[in-house]
């Protein structure tokens, strides 16, 4: 397809989404560089293959190999790419579209609301337990090192949740993290996650170990307590050496970053950068190859994940899984086979008047029950502050 580029003075990328409201679309701003694409208007599924004839494609995973849960609507597992995409970066803004014209969308202002919403999961304590125990029972057997465990929780509302103005409350709420909106049918899975999986730039990757978490509180240290946590920094470390071993099966060099904070909101986590170079391999190769790390599903991979489908007491869907762009042919970018994906977590699937929350934890032998509880809660603040 052929693909047009027209400056628009349209600065807001929150009128676009609304304005295709009902239409398969996406929503990403890096709050780190500052760009927004908001691609609208669904083309057809791609492989790898064609992504030269595109400017971006969509990749979305499911965290299990298939999803059967209805609430999904057939979300993920594809690459998608679209007829418009709308682009807004250092100040300016545009469209690549495969139409003669650019679109045309009224400057809108989308207005923050606040939602009046109850809670419709309660007493989830006990299945938390459930799943806590089953999960140490595995570890005090040798099966596994740390399980992830995770809960949604579902929430109504008597008027139908507004998505534009969630996604503009997590785009405020969230400095440094990746905002994103997927969606498809009656469906939008949404979120800030702070996690890379994988960045691939020219023969290079790199990919955010990020295990370890400390609410802030009342001390706010810089997260220098948690620097020292044996707990959070042998999980952290788990993380670390399951990344560095996948990286170094697919390229020549690895090299491994200091561990250092990443400051949100209400948490800091343990982060540490791992870069591997001199790739012969794609970006969908090696997200494939790393997902889950043992930030999403535990250690070792496939005696966690067992773990969670007999103790888990829902599916997962895109939640704690890959989304992001691959990019294809476009002057304004990299080359063809780039892209950035990251993990859907601090996210929620929002179906008009109902909204699932998702939160998950690290579980290892050290682990206390009601601790890790709390810190999904903590966790799941950064959905519901934006509604």
């Amino acid at each position: 397809m052929k693909y047009t580029i027209f400056s628009t003075d349209l600065m807001n990328p929150l009128a676009v989404w609304q304005h295709f409201e009902g239409e398969e679309r996406v929503y990403w701003h890096d709050t780190q560089v500052n760009r927004v694409i908001v691609a609208v208007g669904r083309v057809k599924r791609i492989t790898e293959a064609e992504l030269a004839d595109y400017p971006w494609a969509w990749y979305s995973q499911s965290f299990f190999d298939a999803m059967e849960d209805p609430i999904w609507q057939n979300m993920g597992n594809e690459l998608v790419v679209f007829t418009h995409y709308y682009v807004k970066e250092e100040g300016k803004a545009y469209w690549v579209t495969a139409a003669d014209s650019a679109p045309v969308v009224a400057p809108m202002t989308v207005p923050s609301l606040q939602h009046t919403y109850e809670m419709v999961t309660t007493g989830d304590y006990t299945a938390w337990q459930s799943l806590f125990e089953g999960i140490q029972q595995a570890i005090r057997s040798g099966e596994v090192t740390k399980v992830v465990a995770s809960r949604k929780v579902a929430f109504h509302s008597e008027t139908p949740f507004q998505t534009a103005s969630i996604i503009g409350n997590l785009v405020a709420q969230n400095e440094g993290a990746f905002i994103f909106a997927y969606g498809k049918g009656d469906a939008v899975f949404l979120g800030a996650s702070p996690e890379v999986l994988v960045r691939k730039r020219g023969q290079d990757f790199m990919s955010y170990a990020l295990a370890g978490t400390l609410k802030k509180d009342d001390i706010h240290d810089g997260g220098d307590r948690l620097l020292h946590d044996p707990k959070n920094l042998r999980e952290h470390q788990i993380v670390i050496d399951r990344i560095r071993q996948t990286m170094l099966a697919m390229c020549d060099k690895v090299d491994v970053q200091a561990t250092h904070i990443m400051e949100l909101p209400n948490l800091y986590h343990l982060r540490t950068l791992l870069y591997g170079h001199d790739t012969k391999d794609s970006i969908l190769t090696m997200a494939k190859a790393l997902h889950p790390t043992p930030a999403m599903g535990g250690e070792p991979r496939e005696a966690a994940l067992a773990v969670l489908k007999q103790f888990e007491p829902y599916e997962r869907g895109l939640y704690a899984a890959p989304v992001g762009w691959v990019c294809g042919n476009t002057p304004l970018f990299r080359e063809a086979g780039d892209g950035l994906l990251i993990v859907g977590i601090r996210s929620a699937l929002v179906h008009g008047q109902d909204l699932y929350a998702y939160a998950g934890c690290g579980v290892v032998a050290e682990s206390d029950c009601e601790a890790e509880y709390t810190e999904t809660a903590t966790k799941l603040q950064t959905i519901l502050k934006a509604l």
